[in-house]
This record gives structure tokens, sequence and C-alpha cells, in this order.
């Protein structure tokens, strides 16, 4: 979409199928934050979860299938089942146990997708910011390196 918001054809896993802030700028790499890994558009493949992700999401790798995301919206399933029993007055543990698989396991597949989702806006975001400390290096000064006794007032013990 750089030149009259037309996007070009690229070819799947290439350095130009990295995005729209690849082609317009040149820069290639992502980022995940929560690690320190600077992913270069490669051949990992995700698929775009539920339509929610742009294509430029297949450079990032998937995350772990057990995440805080996965772990807390599959529990929060699981509890809507029991407090649904507790309400209609059936034993909340034992009656509808399928009931109980489908919403973990529901859960589960949300929270998974929503982790898929919240680590491509957090490298989306990454990816500018690097890109514009890129373009504005003056802004991004190297900050002069400094011993502990310049930081550190001088000591004087009171007795």
């Amino acid at each position: 979409m750089c030149k009259g918001g037309k996007r070009e054809p690229v070819e799947p896993f290439s350095p130009a199928s990295a995005g729209w802030f690849a082609r317009c700028t040149g820069y290639v790499g992502l980022t995940v934050r929560r690690s320190s890994l600077v992913l270069e558009a490669s051949g990992l493949l995700l698929s775009p979860a539920m339509g929610l992700l742009p294509d430029e999401a297949r450079g990032l790798p998937p995350p772990g299938i057990v995440n805080r995301n996965s772990v807390w919206v599959g529990f929060m399933g699981w509890l809507t089942v029991l407090l649904d029993n507790a309400l209609n007055r059936r034993p909340p543990l034992r009656a509808g146990v399928h009931r109980q698989l489908l919403l973990t396991s529901a859960g589960w597949f949300l929270g998974y997708h929503l982790t898929k989702r919240e680590n491509y806006i957090n490298a989306r975001e990454d990816t500018d910011l690097i890109g514009y400390m890129k373009l504005h290096p003056e802004d991004f000064k190297e900050p002069e390196k400094k011993t502990y006794a310049e930081v550190l007032e001088d000591f004087h013990p009171i007795r």
C-alpha cells in the first residue's frame, strides 16, 4: 500500500512479504516482546487467527500452547459452566461434564489466538518504533557513560 494505496503482488515467505512497513521503508525485522528474539522475515508460517491478523503476522513465531491468556480464558470458561450448574441447582462438578470440556477448550482456543494477536500488535509497535529510531538517530543519542563516583554523592557518616 505504499504507492497509490495498491498492494504489490509478493511471493510468500520472501522479505518483500514482511508487510507494508518493510515495503515502504526497507526495514524487514520484527521483534517480539517478552523475549529478546529479533526475527527477520523468514519461512515461519502462522495462519491468521480467524481473520483477525493480517498476512504480515506470518513472520512471527507461534506462542506456546500453554500461556497466560489460554489458561485464564479456559479457566473462566470452566468456571462459567460451574456457575451455571450451581445457579440451576445441579451438582456443579458432576453435571454437564461435556459442557465443562467444551467451554474450557473453547476458552483455551480463544486465549491462544488472543496471545497471537497481542504478539502481533507488540511486534508491529516495536517495528514502528525501531524504524522511527533509525530515521531519527539525532533524537536517540547514546548517553555518555558515567562512573559510580560521578553518579553517587559523597558519603559522610554522622556519629
